[in-house]
Parts: C-alpha cells; structure tokens; sequence
C-alpha cells in the first residue's frame, strides 16, 4: 500500500538548506540549487 504523494521531502531539503536558513536566496535559489 503507497500513501498519497507529497512535496513533503523536498521541502525538508529546502528548510534544512544553510542558504535558506541564513536568508541567502532568491527567486532562481532553487533551480540553482536542486
């Protein structure tokens, strides 16, 4: 049995991120980064 698909990982990636956490980003950062 598979639960329902989330972004639930990702985002978790993204949080976790030094730059995130240091408020180092922009709206490329993520397609930069990931």
């Amino acid at each position: 049995m598979v639960g329902v698909p989330t972004t639930a990982a990702l985002h978790r990636k993204i949080l976790a991120h030094p730059d995130f956490q240091a408020g180092k980003y922009d709206t490329l950062w993520l397609t930069r980064e990931f």
